[in-house]
């Protein structure tokens, strides 16, 4: 589920630059539709160039924005990176619909969230990119095991990880030592009996 929500980050993305690409050059077959076949025919490509410019014009300017940085996007994409969208819209377009519904709803989440917290989404799924099938595996396994968890043990769990991420690199370092130097003690038993004298 994961895999698939950011396998399709990088296609929504496009598939939102060729729908809007679609609809500009469809307006334009739609109004040649309209018109008669001899028409049709005699249509130019300066009028087509005309109908773009006054639907560019007619657009708000954040629309306008928002192409233009979807179109930049994808010009600075390179040969492999085409190829890859290409592919990922395929696979997005042989989903079953429902579940295409529901990237696009997870894709308008990641949209709308504020810009420092989608920059945060896209820089992890940079780093799954690059992780290893061993390192993913890792991980889905740690998520498995944060969902099974009771609400109280998951929010022990975050709370530990915060002040983890609070901490600075050398008092990491030195739990890590820590905790290196305990995994290697041997756990001994006390004799049940307990000790001589002693009070148990």
């Amino acid at each position: 589920m994961k895999k698939a929500l950011i396998n399709c980050l990088t296609c929504l993305a496009a598939i939102e630059f060729a729908i809007a690409l679609i609809l500009s050059i469809g307006a334009n077959f739609a109004l040649a539709q309209d018109e008669p076949q001899a028409t049709r025919q005699e249509a130019t490509a300066a009028e087509i160039d005309k109908a773009l410019t006054e639907k560019w014009k007619n657009l708000p300017p954040q629309e306008k924005e928002r192409l233009k940085e979807k179109y930049k996007t994808l010009k600075e994409m390179t040969p492999q990176e085409r190829q890859a969208l290409k592919e990922n819209l395929k696979r997005f377009k042989g989903l079953p619909q429902q579940k295409q519904e529901m990237l696009k709803q997870k894709w308008q989440k990641i949209k709308d969230l504020p810009p420092e917290k989608r920059q945060a989404v896209l820089n992890n799924y940079k780093k799954w990119q690059n992780l290893s099938p061993e390192e993913r595996q890792n991980l889905r396994q740690k998520y498995k095991r944060l969902h099974e968890m009771t609400p109280q043990e998951r929010e022990r769990f975050l709370e530990k990880h915060r002040k983890w991420k609070g901490m600075s690199d050398e008092d990491k370092q030195r739990l890590r030592r820590k905790h290196e130097i305990k995994r290697d003690v041997p756990k001994t038993r006390l004799p049940k009996a307990g000790l001589k004298g002693g009070k148990r």
